[in-house]
């Protein structure tokens, strides 16, 4: 008999082996390891934008500037591994927050404070 005249020949499932003919991790990018916490820096982040931003409403701008320097200074102590842009645009919005808080809020009370002064009865 030629090869020809033999019926086809199915494909044979390969014999057992300990590790899966699929893997999810490829061993040439790696193993993946957890993500690190970033939740103090994202919160300073977004923080220290809003603290940007608010900086012109006289009590508000202050807390929440003041709110995003302490969780910037405590996510540069407490998370090592997360991206330092997140926890550095924190804290310079939340100084820059507090500058224009700080002159914001002093206006506000110099003025209250001179209207009322400046108000005669006579």
């Amino acid at each position: 008999m030629t090869d020809a005249n033999l019926p086809p020949v199915p494909p044979q499932e390969p014999a057992y082996s300990a590790q899966p003919a699929y893997s999810a991790q490829s061993p040439y990018t790696g193993a993946a390891g957890p993500k690190p916490k970033q939740t103090l820096s994202l919160t300073s982040f977004i923080l220290g934008i809003a603290a940007f931003v608010f900086s012109w409403i006289p009590f508000l701008g202050f807390l929440v500037a003041v709110a995003a320097i302490i969780t910037g200074f405590m996510a540069m102590s407490r998370e090592k591994t997360a991206p330092a842009w997140m926890r550095i645009i924190g804290l310079v919005g939340g100084f820059l927050g507090l500058i224009g808080a700080l002159i914001f809020t002093g206006l506000t009370i110099f003025s209250i404070v001179l209207a009322g002064t400046s108000y005669s009865t006579s």
